[in-house]
């Protein structure tokens, strides 16, 4: 049982990497391991993903984006959900692949420029 509270919380980033950071209460791998576990969460997630990716693609088709930055970031969301969608889901590779977009987008982190400090997915949408 957790705290209902939590997963709102959790929507912080800072708060996101206390709890999963390298000193928190929770282990990143634990959830990795549930997801593992379990393919009907995968399959929610990857259905909530889907959902928001026919939004982004919507949005690409109907919208003039004059934002380069905006734009190739909402492809490149897109490319990633599709991927995560028709990779073998039952596979421990792809369950470590859906955890780094996860990881990437729960806790601002980029591989390439590491702690982004803002949420580039809503900056993206402020910007549209």
């Amino acid at each position: 049982m957790h705290d209902s509270r939590l997963p709102r919380e959790l929507c912080d980033y800072r708060k996101f990497n206390e709890y999963f950071g390298e000193s928190g209460s929770a282990s990143w791998y634990d959830v990795l391991n549930g997801l593992q576990g379990s393919e009907l969460r995968r399959n929610e997630l990857l259905l909530e993903f889907e959902i928001f990716a026919q939004e982004v693609e919507y949005l690409l088709n109907s919208v003039s984006l004059l934002d380069e930055g905006t734009h190739r970031l909402l492809r490149a969301l897109r490319e990633n959900i599709y991927r995560l969608k028709h990779s073998e889901s039952d596979t421990y590779d792809h369950v470590k692949e859906l955890g780094r977009f996860l990881w990437s987008i729960f806790a601002q982190w980029n591989a390439l420029t590491g702690q982004n400090g803002k949420d580039v997915i809503q900056n993206a949408i402020d910007r549209i």
